[in-house]
């Protein structure tokens, strides 16, 4: 069942999914008739780069086999009001979703056919996004009855800040750090001359109340922002792994090869 978008000009085109964008996890769903939500969608982030979506459901007196449902996703609130040209919540007859061109969507294809009384919930995950964006999402879903008629369903708009556990500074005090830092930059190598041993490793995280750990080699983790990484012999390297942990327990991991010229 296809859903289509529209440009700027009104003409209509195919919303592709969107590959290695978007992806659907976790699908947890007793669902039948025609859908409509249950209380507020609830957002949660699971992962660097990666929040999910849940909407609790029910089904109306109809039997209905439900054939997709999923998840409009821009960083532009506006777009994603304006599905069906800004058109009120609920569930309606017909498949088609008016959208824009600039909303990312993932779709979880599906044939249940179950008791119309039951009820579930929607579980979809949008990932690969920018730590510390605001994204604006919206569900939806879409089934047939048994005498054809299909009915999509779309759900309230809510909106969604990615974990940020990133880091916003990486200096060393001897060498030359390759690549030069980006906080979505997770190796470096800094290499030091074969006069010296030793570079110390200071960072600083990008969300307030993050915590840092580090350790060189297989070594223990020690909760600090600075480390020194010494006794490196000409022409060796060690390695310092940096964790950082956002509240809420999302975590990015770095590490700093610090290689000694020969």
């Amino acid at each position: 069942m296809a859903l289509r978008g529209t440009t700027s000009h009104g003409a209509k085109r195919r919303l592709a999914v969107v590959p290695a964008v978007l992806a659907a996890l976790a699908v947890s769903l007793v669902l039948a008739g025609c859908v409509v939500g249950v209380g507020t969608p609830v957002s949660t982030n699971t992962a660097l780069g990666t929040f999910r979506v849940s909407q609790g459901a029910t089904a109306q007196n109809v039997a209905q086999t439900l054939d997709e449902y999923g998840l409009f996703v821009s960083a532009d609130r506006g777009d994603v009001v304006a599905i069906d040209q800004g058109g009120n919540d609920g569930a309606v007859p017909g498949a088609t979703i008016v959208t824009s061109p600039d909303v990312k969507q993932v779709r979880v294809i599906l044939t249940h056919l179950t008791d119309p009384n039951e009820v579930g919930t929607f579980t979809v995950d949008a990932k690969k996004l920018t730590p510390g964006k605001t994204y604006y999402y919206r569900l939806y879903s879409i089934g047939h009855e048994t005498d054809g008629t299909v009915w999509r369903t779309l759900y309230p708009v809510g909106s969604h800040v990615v974990a940020n556990p990133t880091l916003k500074s990486l200096t060393k005090s001897k060498g030359t750090l390759s690549p030069s830092f980006s906080r979505t930059t997770y190796s470096y190598t800094n290499t030091i001359s074969r006069n010296t041993s030793s570079s110390r490793i200071t960072v600083v995280p990008t969300l307030s109340g993050s915590s840092v750990e580090m350790r060189i080699g297989a070594g223990s983790w020690s909760f600090v922002r600075t480390k020194l990484v010494s006794g490196i012999s000409r022409g060796h390297s060690k390695t310092l792994s940096i964790r950082v942990t956002a509240p809420g327990g999302i975590v990015a991991n770095y590490t700093v090869v610090v290689a000694r010229k020969s």
